[in-house]
């Protein structure tokens, strides 16, 4: 049996202008964030659940990678389209930490230039996004980590599993072809387990105490002025007051 890098190479180069064609819209999303911060949410989830729809197609040519990543992307993709007609969560930097912004910025770009599976061809341009399942979940990990506020917990808990599980196997498989293939699965195992981290801290942020009482202000507030009575109260400065008509 061949090792898994060479196959994933093999259905690589049998798909150079689906790689190039992931390339092209990238760069095509990236003037689009510059040029329309707040309307390019959408779009990115988009992109994601088409990268692993092809992702999918791609993988069809060979039996045993059909069954390992294929219908992992399939269900990726699908769970990526909801995200884009019924978002979730809002995809946005502007809060995130500058050291988490700069490290998942750097594993995308790792991952537009993934190594070791693009032959004797430039990676940043053929690299097996969009082709392949590691390159484009360690996208999708990069892009949910750095959303602020956080993006949907299933999401990142799916994303963040599979990740460990396709780099802990590509580092067993492929350690004995070269260093590339197994770089990048660390990559991908590193980034996976940053995810399970922000999981993990963001459970503990979770204070029950910080949750609003039944008692607060803002909730008795909501109810006194919800409440219908003949008693004189507050008055609500969200009603239009009608003014009194004098007599003549």
């Amino acid at each position: 049996m061949e090792p898994d890098s060479l196959i994933l190479t093999e259905i690589t180069l049998r798909h150079l202008p689906l790689a190039g064609f992931h390339h092209l819209l990238l760069a095509v999303l990236a003037a689009m964030w510059w040029l329309r911060r707040e309307q390019i949410g959408r779009w990115l989830s988009a992109y994601m659940a088409i990268a692993f729809a092809t992702t999918a197609v791609a993988l069809r040519s060979h039996p045993v990678w059909w069954l390992a990543g294929g219908l992992v992307s399939v269900a990726l993709s699908l769970a990526w389209l909801r995200e884009t007609i019924h978002p979730r969560f809002r995809i946005s930097f502007e809060r995130t930490p500058r050291l988490r912004l700069g490290l998942m910025l750097a594993a995308s770009g790792f991952a537009v230039a993934y190594p070791g599976y693009s032959g004797d061809l430039p990676a940043f341009i053929f690299s097996p996004l969009g082709v392949t399942v590691c390159p484009t979940l360690l996208l999708a990990l990069a892009l949910l980590n750095s959303v602020t506020p956080p993006a949907d917990r299933a999401l990142r808990w799916t994303h963040a599993v599979a990740g460990i599980c396709y780099g802990v196997a590509g580092v067993t498989i492929d350690s004995s072809i070269g260093p590339a293939p197994v770089i990048a699965s660390l990559v991908l195992v590193l980034t996976s387990c940053y995810a399970l981290a922000l999981l993990i801290v963001g459970a503990r942020e979770i204070d029950p105490d910080n949750v609003p009482s039944a008692t607060s202000i803002e909730q008795l507030r909501t109810r006194m002025y919800r409440r219908h009575t003949f008693l004189p109260g507050p008055r609500d400065p969200r009603r239009r007051t009608r003014r009194s008509k004098r007599r003549r």
